[in-house]
């Protein structure tokens, strides 16, 4: 199984677990241990996983530089928040999730019921508000009807 990282680089599943091992980081290892995944996607400082019961995981962040609110945990003490290992998105409720989709900054998920979700940053409008903010909490796109 080929997957790409966060920089665009592609990478076989198999040297992906040795790296992490290597590494010293087995969160994500451990994480597969408890959980099927049904996909992974990795942003340019975060990572995400859906498993197979829609639940949806992220870690990584990138401290204060680069996090724009990408991991979807909120904020504390008016910072994002940085994970050293996989948590569930607690925002995102009890919704069933089958699709998510990283970008450099940001997170697109798409639930069972056709709700389309984004968090993280906002520069270019990529999020889908309307406007060009960065957003911490996964936060429901609205599409507009035509007139």
């Amino acid at each position: 199984m080929i997957l790409q990282s966060g920089h665009g680089e592609e990478i076989c599943i198999e040297k992906l677990v040795q790296r992490e091992r290597n590494m010293g980081n087995l969160a994500g290892l451990m994480l597969q241990k408890t959980k099927k995944i049904a996909y992974v996607g990795c942003g340019d400082f975060h990572s995400v996983a859906l498993t197979n019961k829609g639940e949806i995981y992220s870690w990584g962040g990138g401290g204060n530089a680069f996090n724009r609110g990408q991991l979807g945990h909120g904020l504390q003490n008016g910072q994002n928040i940085d994970m050293d290992e996989p948590k569930r998105i607690e925002a995102l409720g009890g919704k069933e999730f089958v699709q998510v989709a990283t970008g450099g900054y940001h997170t697109l998920a798409l639930s069972a019921e056709n709700e389309l979700y984004a968090w993280g940053s906002g520069l270019y409008g990529e999020c889908g508000f309307g406007d060009f903010a960065n957003t911490p909490l996964p936060k429901r796109v609205v599409f507009n009807q035509p007139p």
